[in-house]
């Protein structure tokens, strides 16, 4: 272990807010330090302080440091929201006796951006440094071109021998699962500016943490451990398909992933193993069912977001320590697997896979797993190594893990510049033999049919171990679909705002699962008519929670993934209007702070915010928020909408915080007058509550029992509220003048508006 700081002495912290930076890896003036998501998070540049340390107790180590230096550090912090004030970085490397060691890093100076506002923080040890991000920035210099790299090439038959053997151990009981990884070393023609490769990384990769810390460089998908207010978030990814670029074959492999029995048991491996460590610190944990479908631009994968609510006090980097290595990096069991890592991988791999991220004075933070990522040279800034690994199972073939592999190389290749290798193996099926020139006779003997050959199976493919269904016949639009009756609001999951939560696995069974999914914000998904009876019940917002267990909560009575895919498979679900009764009640409101719970597509938030409000919009569905965000562009207004992934009914909802809380279309199938009270905790005092549905009295909703999930009566969504607490101002039925399949008609809505008193 060793310390090494820039100076000695407690550090002083000034954090104040700005003016929007803009795009923040772009704003760094040099080579620093990133944590970006979405454009938002951290940019630092500069070092006030470091430490250093190897070995088992790495992090434990650095924990022990970081309390003491925060402990005497004087901190003024303006903005008080995640990121601000003192902050450290950090990377680890996955393995113990790795000559990578650990890091933090305290940076000079900070830049960030969340939830609509910046902040800039400066970290000296003079108490008199000067706030100024001019200065700062005074000898910024331009991001510049590392030229052509060169790859080195691969070692294919080492890595299918390592494959073999693992399997080979899995097979004898050894283990059931491990991670194998390798590496590709690879020179630029100049020193790589890390800017520039961030750049590419971000643009391409939106949903994931385009991050560099000490080197470590990447995009990774996957949340090891955010710890907020004492609400800790993990995103599981295990099991994994290449993306092919069309649409529809890409929503047949999706389902093909979800019923993959190979995948779906390397995904429990990996989701147990998180599970267990936070069931230890936290007093619930909640675990959905299922794993949903992941969509990255260049692959698909099984995730489950775990949640919890910590029992005690516990920082970020202690979870970290507890949670590395999982079974998603590692393997099942962990001892087992990392001895069989050493004997098979030919390889150190540094701090790929190890945890990197981020840590506050308090505590909170949000670490990563290294993946995607690629390590810089400390000797010649020209030299780079890429890092991929996949996960071996009993049924895995060294063949779909080379391609699995070649996928997740594929963004730090594209972010350098480097040219995949060609795919030596499996070769292109040939073609099939010209048939010979029939002989010209009266009526010649037709050809018997060849015997046909075994389906060779795509390297993206290749994970399903289970035969896959045929794309063409679901994914082919209906010739007539049936419109759609009336648009109805999705509800929202049980998570925190990001990532969404969903599920941990269950084993394989014969009835295959319904494939989830998370779009990204890639709203360009193939539009697909959808047959009612193929889809079911519609799901439902439900508004009382299961009682939750030390490990496992129960599931909702609501599909978040099916909101997911009828968003996605089509170019609109909601009207881009805003809702009539809306403007109506908020119209004689003073603007305040608004909350849209279950936002669908944004057009009432947006219609909100320009009317003065300052509007927090959840919703479910990926898609749908990021047709909101589009909207909300399109209106010059991106800026005063808070746009939310999440469950407005969670924990992480502010109590008592919103001027306006407003829900329209909601699906309480658990009772209106459930979910009236639950939305009503949200509500300050002197606040409004404003909840709109269909009335059962109307006819389209007779016609159309669909919709009958979003049907209540005004007067029985009121028995929510305690009248000692609320002032019933409405509770009615109201006629709207609508127009259906091009003939004006009226629907009837039940409006509910009650003002908080006390």
């Amino acid at each position: 272990m060793s310390i090494a700081a820039a100076a000695p002495g407690p550090l002083t912290v000034r954090t104040v807010e700005i003016e929007d930076p803009g795009d923040l890896i772009a704003a760094l003036p040099e080579a620093g330090l990133s944590w970006v998501r979405r454009g938002e998070g951290m940019v630092a540049w500069g070092e006030a302080a470091r430490f250093e340390a190897g070995g088992a107790d790495r992090m434990n180590a650095a924990q022990a440091w970081w309390r003491l230096l925060t402990r005497h550090a004087t901190v003024q912090d303006d903005v008080r929201t995640r990121g601000t004030g003192l902050v450290a970085f950090g990377s680890f490397s996955f393995a113990d006796d790795s000559g990578a060691g650990g890091t933090l890093i305290v940076p000079r100076y900070l830049m960030g951006r969340r939830d609509g506002r910046a902040w800039f923080t400066v970290i000296a040890h003079d108490p008199e440094a000067a706030v100024l991000l001019e200065a700062a920035t005074a000898g910024r210099t331009a991001p510049s071109e590392h030229g052509a790299v060169a790859a080195q090439p691969a070692d294919r038959q080492g890595w299918d021998d390592a494959v073999e053997a693992a399997v080979a151990r899995i097979r004898e009981g050894a283990l059931e699962k491990v991670v194998l990884a390798r590496a590709v070393d690879a020179r630029a023609e100049r020193p790589i500016d890390v800017r520039t490769v961030l750049s590419r990384l971000a643009d391409e990769y939106p949903m994931c943490w385009a991050f560099h810390v000490d080197g470590l460089i990447g995009a990774t998908p996957e949340l090891l451990a955010r710890v907020d207010h004492g609400l800790v978030t993990s995103r599981v990814l295990a099991g994994t398909i290449r993306m092919t670029g069309d649409d529809a074959a890409d929503l047949a492999r999706a389902g093909a992933l979800a019923r993959s029995s190979k995948d779906r048991e390397e995904h429990e491996y990996a989701a147990r193993s998180v599970t267990q460590v936070l069931g230890a610190h936290c007093a619930s944990v909640n675990v959905p069912d299922e794993p949903f479908v992941l969509h990255l631009p260049n692959v698909m994968h099984l995730a489950t977001d775990v949640t919890g609510v910590l029992s005690h006090n516990v920082a970020a980097l202690e979870l970290v320590a507890e949670l590395h290595p999982s079974a998603a990096v590692c393997g099942t069991p962990t001892v087992a697997a990392a001895t069989v890592i050493d004997e098979l991988e030919p390889l150190d791999r540094g701090r790929y896979a190890g945890p990197v991220g981020w840590i506050d004075a308090a505590g909170d933070g949000e670490w990563c797993i290294g993946l995607r990522s690629a390590q810089l040279s400390a000797e010649d800034p020209r030299d780079v190594r890429l890092y991929a690994g996949c996960g071996i199972v009993a049924a895995s073939e060294p063949e779909s893990e080379w391609a699995e592999s070649e996928a997740k190389l594929e963004p730090m290749r594209k972010a350098l510049g480097i040219e995949p290798e060609p795919e030596p193996d499996p070769e292109p099926e040939p073609e099939p033999e010209p048939e010979p020139e029939p002989e010209p006779e009266p009526e010649p003997e037709p050809e018997p049919e060849p015997t046909p050959k075994p389906k060779r199976r795509s390297r993206a493919k290749a994970k399903a171990t289970e035969p896959e269904p045929e794309p063409e016949p679901e994914a082919e639009p209906e010739p007539t679909p049936e419109p759609e009756p009336e648009p109805e609001r999705a509800p929202e999951p049980q998570s925190e705002p990001e990532p969404t939560p969903e599920a941990e696995p269950a084993p394989a069974s014969s009835a295959a699962p319904v494939a989830r999914f998370d779009y990204t914000g890639e709203v360009d998904f193939p539009e697909l008519q959808v047959d009612p009876a193929e889809v079911g019940e519609i799901p439902t917002f439900a508004s009382t929670r299961a009682a939750e267990t030390p490990v496992k909560a129960a599931s909702a009575s609501w599909d978040a993934a099916d909101w997911e895919e009828r968003y996605a498979s089509r170019s609109a679900v909601w009207s881009a209007q805003p809702n009539v009764q809306l403007m109506t009640e908020a119209a004689v409101l003073e603007p305040g702070r608004a909350l849209d719970a279950g936002c669908g597509e944004g057009a009432d938030a947006v219609w909100l915010a320009s009317q003065g409000w300052t509007v927090t919009a959840v919703d479910i569905s990926e898609t749908a928020i990021s047709r909101g965000r589009q909207h909300a562009i399109s209106e010059a207004i991106a800026g005063k909408v808070d746009w939310r992934v999440g469950d407005a009914t969670g924990p992480s909802m502010e109590a008592r915080a919103y001027d306006l809380v407003t829900a329209h279309f909601a699906h309480p199938q658990a009772g209106i007058a459930s979910l009236v009270r639950t939305l009503g905790r949200l509500v300050a005092p002197g606040g409004v509550l404003l909840v709109v549905g269909h009335d059962p009295r109307d006819a389209h909703v007779q016609e159309h029992p669909r919709l009958s999930h979003t049907a209540f009566r005004a007067e029985d969504a009121a028995l929510g509220l305690d009248p000692a607490m609320w002032d019933i101002e409405v509770a009615e039925v109201r006629e709207r003048a609508a127009t259906l399949d091009g003939q004006d008609t009226t629907r009837l809505d039940a409006v509910l508006r009650a003002r908080r008193l006390d």
